[in-house]
């Protein structure tokens, strides 16, 4: 097994990439989701782009009841819920991280899969990447085998494609999901957008990265043998 050590910060001048993306031709720490104690929940707004900031736990469902597509950008450095997890820890001591097909989210996942759901999620990477999304391309192989469609893409291109910034679910390209992530990563609220253009803007963006994007495994090996 090889041990993936340590890459310096992306705030670090002295950071530089040694790999580079291959262009494609084409309810657990697994959806970034972390609850929040009743006191210190968000509260209820109403803004052009989101009706009302929620706890995660409210749409759960939607995991469930999506018909044909839930399509996920995920935008951020690390996740606190990643980081407090003992598979991260046990990742930055050395060790792969270990499959765990019962988990709830994977066993939705297999459940959906057969059903005719397809699950796809487009991360954004840093060059050189944070050990966050280290974390998440060595965790990657687990996540397709459950059925999940992830491809990976270089921040530079993200923000060439102009991108959003933020991280949301978007479910059968009807109901769009917003996340408030807070500086320490960690997500304080959700948000259903109602704005039609909001939701044809995430449409476009997902169209735009997923030709794009690559599958992790050969970014991860890329990244695997400059270290």
């Amino acid at each position: 097994m090889t041990s993936p050590r340590r890459r310096p910060s992306t705030g670090s001048a002295a950071a530089k990439a040694t790999w580079s993306f291959p262009r494609a031709p084409h309810w657990s720490s697994s959806w970034r989701g972390t609850p929040l104690p009743a006191s210190r929940g968000p509260q209820a707004r109403s803004t052009r782009h989101c009706s009302i900031w929620s706890a995660v736990e409210d749409i759960a469902h939607l995991f469930a009841e999506f018909q044909h597509t839930a399509f996920r950008l995920e935008t951020r450095r690390g996740y606190a819920t990643d980081r407090a997890g003992a598979r991260f820890q046990a990742f930055m001591r050395g060790v792969d991280p270990a499959p765990e097909p019962d988990n709830a989210w994977h066993v939705n996942v297999r459940e959906r899969t057969v059903q005719g759901g397809r699950f796809s999620r487009v991360r954004i990477i840093d060059e050189p990447p944070t050990d966050g999304q280290r974390f998440l391309m060595a965790s990657a192989a687990a996540n397709a085998s459950m059925g999940e469609d992830i491809r990976v893409l270089a921040r530079a291109q993200a923000v060439h494609l102009e991108l959003p910034d933020y991280d949301f679910w978007l479910f059968d390209s009807r109901v769009l999901v917003r996340f408030h992530i807070d500086e320490q990563d960690v997500t304080t609220g959700v948000g259903v957008v109602d704005d039609p253009a909001d939701v044809l803007a995430a449409c476009r963006a997902r169209d735009r990265a997923w030709p794009l994007a690559s599958p992790p495994t050969e970014v991860w090996t890329q990244v695997r043998s400059s270290v």
